[in-house]
């Protein structure tokens, strides 16, 4: 499931099973290991849409925050849940 919530640049989310956290390097994170990943400050991460896609897939949960911009409007599209904060 892919979890969308923009408008914030970091968000405190609620995770499941063994969660990994990206900080930096999103495309070296191996995410079948993982049953939650969480990408805050997603508007940084150009690769995001290749990510999610390969995470959903994979059916690992993946959580995304941050602010709208070309990075974070591809994944809209293929997010489970959306919420956009004014």
């Amino acid at each position: 499931m892919i979890d969308v919530r923009i408008g914030r640049e970091a968000y405190q989310w609620d995770t499941v099973g063994r969660t990994m956290i990206v900080i930096d390097g999103l495309m070296l994170v191996n995410y079948k290991q993982y049953d939650t990943i969480v990408v805050n400050h997603a508007h940084k991460y150009p690769n995001l849409h290749v990510f999610a896609n390969l995470c959903k897939r994979a059916n690992v949960n993946l959580k995304i925050g941050g602010l709208l911009n070309e990075n974070t409007k591809k994944v809209l599209d293929i997010a489970d849940v959306y919420l956009k904060e004014v």
